[in-house]
């Protein structure tokens, strides 16, 4: 079995889960990760996971250039293997209906996965994350970008992974992500806990109060949200909000704040195209 990798220049997807900040320690079924084998076998591990969809445009993702660079790392590491229906590639159809072992929601439940391809990258580190900005010769630089949480899931990035076979009982692929490239910003999506999934309209409705308790009902908690007395209530009228900027295709990628710091305005992006301000 060959250890040699490929580096594969992945082109721009939507980031649609998991973090390029925040490693994890545990599995689906909540179990410590440790390592399984090499030298650190036994010790815990943290891994840095996240999924970028790319449109399938009624092409099946073993005949993209990205798909052809992963099948032959495979074919490279598992000669006898690599076309076995059950090699593990990391790529997800994201109009699945079928849940992974242990998932609370099928694929084509999940924001931005229909009619994409889903590839998943991970790693035991955190990946660098870069832009790509003017530099003072005019020509284009790269920068790393060293702010936490810059890049977050309905963002659009461009991976650069170095993708190998593993030594394990269960062939497939490594796609450890070498590089993250913000390349633009798109509607976010919250990966947070959904409240009303728990039930709990359903279950407070018909339960039994304790002695003494006062209830409160929905047009108290609608004049408490009006007034701002709760969090995410809406402003009072005659406050203003402060401007939403948002980059445009137009900006090549480019955040707000490095085309100030090339010396461009607010107004100077808003007329050329570059942004807009909601």
């Amino acid at each position: 079995m060959s250890k040699a990798s490929t580096i594969i220049k992945f082109p721009v997807g939507r980031m649609v889960e998991g973090s390029l900040y925040k490693g994890s320690d545990t599995d689906l079924a909540g179990q410590k990760k440790v390592y399984k084998t090499g030298p650190q076998a036994g010790r815990p591990r943290v891994d840095f996971w996240f999924c970028v969809a790319f449109p399938k445009n009624g092409v099946d993702w073993r005949a993209t250039p990205w798909g052809q660079q992963m099948q032959e790392a495979a074919r490279t590491a598992h000669p006898q293997f690599w076309n076995h229906p059950s090699y593990k590639y990391k790529v997800i159809d994201g109009d699945s209906r079928e849940k992974a072992m242990q998932a609370k929601r099928a694929p084509f439940e999940k924001e931005g996965y229909p009619g994409h391809w889903i590839v998943r990258f991970s790693s035991t580190y955190a990946p660098p994350v870069c832009a790509v900005t003017q530099g003072a010769d005019g020509k284009p630089s790269v920068v790393e970008l060293k702010e936490e949480n810059r890049v977050v899931p309905g963002y659009f990035v461009r991976v650069v992974a170095d993708v190998s076979g593993n030594t394990g009982d269960s062939p497939g692929l490594y796609m450890n992500p070498k590089a993250v490239v913000f390349a633009a910003e798109g509607e976010v999506i919250n990966v947070g806990l959904d409240l009303n999934s728990l039930g709990l309209a359903e279950d407070m409705a018909g339960m039994q109060l304790p002695a003494g308790a006062v209830p409160i009902s929905s047009a108290n908690i609608s004049a408490e949200l009006a007034a701002g007395m709760l969090p995410g209530a809406p402003m009072a009228p005659g406050a203003s909000a402060a401007p939403v900027y948002t980059m445009t295709p137009a900006a090549g990628g480019f955040t707000r704040e490095q085309y100030h710091a090339q010396g461009w305005s607010d107004a100077d992006l808003i007329a050329k195209g570059l942004m807009i301000q909601q």
